[in-house]
């Protein structure tokens, strides 16, 4: 399957941690921007069981993408092959947080064969890492390193893909699961010193509904 081409989304990337530096970020509170034409919903859903300073939302219905997040976060929508992307950035002093949804997807990778759904989640990643690498410049420019692919199994069950990074001191993470001709991810780049509750609760709170 053709490489995925995220123009807008490696673009929100770059800005994103460009402005963060990395070095003495804060969590801005909740601000809800306006969203760019086409964009799926957002919606903030009053959770207690949250960590202090995060926010639980959920994006769309039917299928429904759950996840916990640092900030309200910014949207980009963008198509690439006939494929609808949007993107939800959201950053703390802790790192960058994406929730992905892809709808349109030419096939039904729910239900095709493993080696066609792993190649679409290392081409996904992939191009998300370039974006990572690409935001935090020259300095580390020969340091990226994409680890194993690895199985997943969401807290409601659905089964899909993993996969770690390393850029620099810095490490990652992206999750990814199907739903018909519709992909559901999490990606994430993290400071050395970041809390592992931060990430841990990032990727604990992964929901398809």
């Amino acid at each position: 399957m053709t490489d995925l081409i995220f123009g807008r989304t490696t673009l929100l990337l770059v800005i994103v941690i460009a402005s963060l530096g990395f070095v003495h970020a804060q969590s801005p509170e909740p601000k809800p921007p306006g969203l760019p034409v086409g964009a799926i919903p957002i919606r903030t859903i009053e959770d207690p069981s949250v960590k202090v300073g995060w926010r639980r939302y959920e994006i769309g219905t039917t299928p429904t993408l759950g996840v916990v997040l640092p900030s309200f976060p910014g949207v980009t929508v963008e198509t690439a092959q006939g494929q609808q992307i949007n993107t939800y950035v959201s950053t703390s002093s802790s790192g960058v947080y994406a929730a992905v949804r892809i709808d349109r997807i030419p096939m039904n990778l729910e239900t095709a064969s493993e080696e066609a759904r792993s190649k679409y989640f290392h081409s996904f990643f992939d191009g998300f890492a370039r974006g990572f690498q690409k935001g935090l410049g020259p300095t580390v420019k020969d340091s990226l390193a994409l680890l194993e692919v690895t199985q997943l199994t969401t807290a409601t069950g659905r089964k899909g893909f993993q996969q770690r990074l390393t850029l620099g001191t810095m490490q990652g993470r992206s999750q990814m699961v199907f739903v018909g001709d519709s992909a559901f991810a999490l990606v994430a780049l993290w400071l050395p010193e970041a809390p592992a509750a931060d990430y841990d609760s990032f990727f604990g709170s992964f929901r398809i509904k």
